[in-house]
């Protein structure tokens, strides 16, 4: 929800590379404040997180029955 979030504001059609989100800095291999491990292990790693930043941004701000 929270990355996708500029997506129901019509700031950006894709979170992915919208420059505000934390989605890159999680995914990246930078230097951050973000506790990234702590995330990523609470999906259970990178793959599953991405898929389900996916999944979760298809459904609240493109399924007719997201956001209700």
């Amino acid at each position: 929800y929270i990355h996708a979030n500029s997506m129901k504001h019509g700031i950006t059609k894709d979170f992915i590379n919208y420059k505000w989100s934390s989605y890159q800095a999680i995914l990246s291999n930078h230097p951050t404040n973000i506790k990234r491990e702590e995330v990523l292990n609470w999906f259970g790693g990178k793959d599953r997180f991405i898929t389900a930043q996916h999944e979760m941004a298809e459904f609240y701000y493109n399924h007719p029955l997201g956001g209700e």
